[in-house]
């Protein structure tokens, strides 16, 4: 039983560094501003508690700075351009929030709190990709599309074959959200392309030759990009 034990942890283990060594599209900062658009949503906001909304405007300030400081991973590089906007959108709710905290204005205080929130959620849906199974997929394909494959090391791209495959066919048990449903059918098209185009990069591996399968390894980027474009 404990050499069964052991072996278990040691497999945990393992698999928990290779995903541990796969890129991140988290903002820390990003995560953390949680801890208070949560209250000033849900508490202070409904309850018009205009003395709490004003009493957060110092942790307002301070998290957009954090946010607004904070680095973009380079797996988001393709998403700076709405980052960006992001950013400036949610800048300015923030300085309307300060404004009407600093003169105790009740009115215009709720209304760049709700302001504040949406374009909190909007940076939020910029990271944070609808479907959570897709953001796992480019984790394994960032790497290889910026790194193996200007090497021009085939062996890597054909060795993570199967793990493209294998997270690429677990995007047809993903669920869309009810605001996002209305793009299914746009959804599971892109989807089989990608299978596909993964398909595609298995049975060039099947018999390499380089430029095959950086042809096809370029399909299946191609094709997650279109996935990817569905929810921007």
């Amino acid at each position: 039983m404990r050499r069964v034990t052991i072996a278990l942890l040691v497999a945990a283990a393992a698999a928990f560094g290779a995903f541990a060594s796969e890129p991140s599209s988290d903002v820390p900062a990003l995560g953390s501003f949680h801890e208070v658009i949560f209250p000033i949503w849900h508490q202070a906001w409904p309850a018009k508690d205009v003395d709490l909304l004003v009493k957060y405007a110092p942790d307002v300030r301070a998290g957009v700075a954090a946010i607004a400081k904070a680095e973009l991973p380079g797996m988001l590089r393709e998403r700076r351009p709405a980052w960006d906007a992001g950013l400036a959108a949610f800048k300015e709710a923030a300085a309307e929030y300060d404004a009407a905290a600093a003169a105790r204005d009740g009115q215009k205080l709720l209304a760049a709190a709700e302001k504040l929130h949406a374009r909190y959620e909007g940076l939020v849906r910029v990271v944070r990709p609808a479907v959570k199974e897709l953001d796992v997929f480019h984790a394994a394909l960032y790497s290889l599309y910026h790194e193996s494959l200007p090497k021009n090391d085939v062996k890597a791209l054909c060795a993570a074959a199967p793990t493209l495959k294998e997270r690429a066919a677990a995007l047809a048990g993903a669920k869309l959200s009810q605001r996002q449903a209305p793009k299914q059918a746009a959804y599971d098209q892109a989807r089989a392309g990608l299978v596909a185009a993964v398909d595609g990069l298995a049975k060039s591996c099947s018999a390499p030759k380089d430029d095959a399968v950086k042809a096809a390894f370029e399909n299946v980027h191609t094709a997650y990009q279109s996935l990817d474009a569905i929810f921007q």
